[in-house]
């Protein structure tokens, strides 16, 4: 599933004569509130992602964890300064040279071979504990195929594809569903809806 293609199809719905389409939008996310939170949390920035997963982690982290995550962004944030370059170069040349504080903010070295099936990617992935196989899969192809960062928007919207595929041929009856499923993923999804792009 598109969230953006799909919330501008519902835009596209609205046939009140006489206003733009700037109004139609304005009208399509009254009637739609959900399709539109989660065409936002879909088209987040990876600079705001990372944000996000930061103050999710540092909720939840131990001391160690908070520790090394803070310090790995001043890395990040020192070589975006540095060399003048985007926060994605950056996250990358932090991860490359300074893996040791990449693993501890992660709690120990990332090995993330088959990870869709460990409990741990479930649970940071915010799905129930009863996810199938297959659920995990599509949530773990629409991450990015990797761990970290959690983009719930990506996440919510490869479930709602998998819904689609499985269940709900349309587009609202697998958000419907979907946010029924996952609860926790779709709090998530609300909250990086509300991040300014």
């Amino acid at each position: 599933m598109n969230p953006s293609k799909y919330f501008v199809s519902l835009v596209n719905e609205v046939t009140t004569p006489g206003i733009g389409y700037d109004e139609k939008w304005r009208l399509a996310e009254q009637k739609h509130p959900d399709a539109a939170t989660l065409m936002r949390a879909f088209g987040q920035t990876r600079q705001n992602i990372e944000f996000a997963n930061s103050q999710w982690f540092s909720k939840a982290a131990t001391p160690g964890k908070a520790r090394a995550r803070e310090e790995f962004q001043e890395k990040v944030k020192g070589r975006m300064e540095a060399m003048k370059c985007g926060y994605d170069e950056a996250f990358s040349w932090a991860n490359r040279h300074h893996t040791t504080l990449a693993n501890e903010m992660q709690g120990g070295p990332a090995t993330f071979a088959n990870a869709a099936m460990g409990p741990q990617v479930t649970k940071l992935f915010r799905m129930p504990t009863d996810s199938s196989t297959e659920e995990k899969d599509a949530a773990w192809k629409g991450n990015g195929e990797t761990a970290t960062p959690f983009n719930p928007g990506k996440i919510f919207a490869a479930l709602c594809a998998l819904a689609m595929r499985t269940k709900y041929p349309q587009e609202q009856a697998a958000l419907t569903f979907a946010k029924g499923r996952y609860p926790e993923l779709w709090a998530a999804v609300e909250e990086i809806s509300k991040a300014k792009i």
